[in-house]
């Protein structure tokens, strides 16, 4: 192959961890998965009490912002 032992088992181990790190990092998910994620993009359910307070806790204590339980774009 015209290189050194060294340079070809660099080569093979960095090779071999960029496959892992690519598979490690894809998240794969079924047709039927896909599709209900993709509509609940389309059509988000509406906040129920414990995400609207979630909601509110998290711009307090994030931003200090007091948003109230109304029109709070969650």
């Amino acid at each position: 192959m015209g290189t050194t032992l060294n340079s070809f088992v660099v080569q093979a181990a960095l090779e071999k961890a960029q496959k892992i790190v690519d598979r490690e990092s894809l998240v794969q998910v079924s047709r039927n998965d896909a599709a209900m994620l993709l509509d609940l993009l389309d059509a988000p359910p509406k906040p129920n009490a414990a995400r609207q307070k979630a909601y509110e806790r998290f711009m307090k204590e994030k931003y200090g912002v007091e948003t109230g339980s109304a029109g709070s774009g969650a």
